[in-house]
């Protein structure tokens, strides 16, 4: 009977109270796992957040090198700032209607971090040149100073030619004969449009 009596106490109290503490068990460390896998996406965050600040920097010299419209007249005031610094004279600007981006037929080639050589990323589909021509004069090195500055300057530019020519001036009473040079600079712009947002 005392054996009976205590099987039966087991079976109705003890043993679901194990039960429920091993349920409890479980849960407990499941959240706790669970606590620890959004701690570790926090403490990532963190240390992200403590970078904005240079990677704000980052985004902005991107979104200057490609902005998302023409922005023709600062690309203007960049051109005259690169003359006057070169010693040229910016005799005209002719700009060609967006195009969206066309890839070279055979794709051009990078090194990777490890000095891998690897394909060079895909273009995105929003990605429009912009065709510009550049006709300057100045001494031949200026022409030369003004076309490096136009690759390494703060709006992203691509020259695809470059044509330097001598313009000879006769002698006259009153002067010597001279001789100067007119440089035309082919190249492109570039822009990244901005997806429009979803309606809502």
């Amino acid at each position: 009977m005392v054996v009976a009596v205590l099987a039966l106490g087991y079976l109705l109290g003890i043993s679901p109270r194990l039960a429920e503490l091993a349920r409890s068990e479980a849960s407990l460390a499941a959240v706790t796992a669970q606590n620890a896998q959004e701690q570790a996406k926090l403490l990532s965050l963190q240390k992200e957040f403590e970078n904005i600040d240079e990677l704000q920097e980052q985004l902005d010299e991107l979104q200057a090198a490609i902005p998302a419209d023409v922005s023709l007249p600062d690309f203007i005031r960049q051109l005259n700032e690169l003359a006057a610094s070169t010693q040229v004279k910016i005799e005209s600007i002719t700009t060609g209607l967006p195009e969206a981006y066309v890839a070279p037929a055979v794709p051009g080639t990078m090194l990777d971090a490890d000095g891998n050589v690897v394909p060079l990323p895909t273009a995105p589909a929003n990605l429009i040149t912009i065709n510009i021509v550049i006709k300057v004069s100045g001494p031949a090195g200026s022409i030369q100073d003004f076309t490096e500055g136009l690759q390494t300057g703060e709006r992203l530019f691509l020259v695809k030619g470059l044509v330097i020519n001598a313009v000879k001036t006769p002698a006259t009473e009153d002067a010597e004969a001279s001789t100067s040079f007119e440089g035309e600079v082919q190249g492109f712009a570039f822009v990244l449009e901005v997806p429009e947002a979803p309606a809502s």
